[in-house]
């Protein structure tokens, strides 16, 4: 999607609902209350993560990307929430999935299921190819639709901590997506979602399930489940 195309949407979306599009201006202030996190803490553990060798590598692996910056927030969640379970839609390069176990990792505890449709990436690399194989131990990777797979996933595991959707950004599979993880998360637990500007699907689904919607400094859509 163009730049200009998607700041557009944007601004649709914004002006059609303009109290979610002011909670996303604040949304620093907001989703660090929600979480009961503090500024502190969360510079520790960016101070914990650029201490270490993980955004080296994966920097180096990716040309000095700059995009890599927004999936640190997820490192920073998952160290502060040591979750048990974190299932993730949408695989690809592997950012995501890299900065997540390398928090579980630090955690000494927790699992990470990931679904991606591809079976191989269009330039040839093996899907997930920038996580570290010292992680793999704590990745279940699994191929299919996740729209197929999900509903098994979460049936066989009973409940999650953690949901992410990276996946199709379409209004089906987003809106599908988080009505089929949200029952399952534990109270306590996340769904976050990526691409929340793309259409009305999270500000729907809030809406929906009588929850005011937040988004991370970021930009990554979050809900609480109480």
């Amino acid at each position: 999607m163009g730049l200009l195309i998607e700041k557009l949407i944007h601004l649709k979306l914004g002006l059609k609902h303009p109290i979610a599009a002011v909670r996303h201006l604040i949304r620093k202030k907001l989703w660090l209350k929600k979480l009961g996190i503090t500024k502190a803490e969360i510079e520790k553990l960016y101070r914990e993560l650029y201490e270490g060798r993980l955004i080296e590598y994966v920097l180096k692996e990716m040309g000095g990307d700059s995009h890599i910056v927004r999936q640190v927030e997820l490192y920073v969640i998952c160290r502060f929430l040591k979750p048990e379970i974190v299932v993730e839609t949408g695989v690809e390069n592997g950012i995501s999935s890299a900065f997540i176990l390398a928090a579980l990792n630090q955690n000494e505890k927790g699992s990470l299921y990931s679904i991606e449709i591809l079976e191989q990436l269009p330039n040839g690399r093996r899907l997930g190819w920038l996580v570290p194989v010292n992680f793999h131990k704590k990745w279940n990777l699994i191929i299919g639709n996740s729209l197929e797979v999900l509903p098994e996933l979460l049936e066989t595991l009973h409940s999650i901590d953690l949901f992410i959707h990276d996946s199709e950004h379409s209004y089906k599979v987003m809106m599908k997506e988080y009505s089929l993880a949200w029952s399952y998360i534990k109270p306590g637990g996340l769904l976050l979602s990526d691409d929340t500007g793309r259409n009305e699907a999270f500000i729907d689904f809030c809406k929906r399930i009588k929850e005011s919607p937040l988004w991370t400094e970021k930009g990554y859509g979050i809900i609480v489940k109480r």
